[in-house]
């Protein structure tokens, strides 16, 4: 049995929409970024909009509403 995220990644349509040289330049502003920066911890991200890694946690393992019939939560 899948665990919901690979589920869902499983079940996912394919994404057959062009990578961009918007794109591109994203990516290598990104990845330029990167090299001059620490990464940002996970927590201090989520502590930025008020939630934990419990939260976040727990956002992983509960099922969306179209799996579990209910709507908004």
């Amino acid at each position: 049995m899948l665990d919901p995220l690979a589920r869902k990644l499983a079940l996912a349509p394919i994404d057959e929409e062009p990578f961009t040289e918007e794109d591109r330049q994203a990516v290598a502003e990104a990845g330029e970024w990167s090299k001059h920066n620490a990464p940002v911890p996970l927590q201090n991200v989520l502590s930025d909009i008020g939630l934990t890694m419990m939260d976040w946690d727990t956002m992983g393992t509960s099922p969306l509403p179209e799996e579990n019939g209910t709507r908004n939560g």
